[in-house]
């Protein structure tokens, strides 16, 4: 699932639809990192622990930011 559609489906609009453009090399911008991994090893070392997955991160976000654009209604 892509971010885009992980964002509209938290904020709920309805009849969006995303599109992504690709460039040289399959890339949606000339500078675009195509796959990131990020390793957390040498910090859980040190005692944190994630309290959300990637996606459940993103939708949160989507969340919050739809609630503090409600509240300043």
């Amino acid at each position: 699932m892509t971010i885009a559609r992980m964002v509209t489906d938290t904020m709920g609009p309805k009849d969006v639809g995303t599109r992504t453009t690709q460039t040289a090399g399959g890339r949606a911008w000339p500078s675009d990192i195509r796959t990131m991994q990020v390793d957390i090893t040498k910090i859980k070392m040190q005692g944190w622990k994630p309290k959300r997955n990637s996606e459940d991160a993103v939708r949160a976000a989507a969340k919050q930011l739809l609630d503090e654009l409600s509240s300043d209604r």
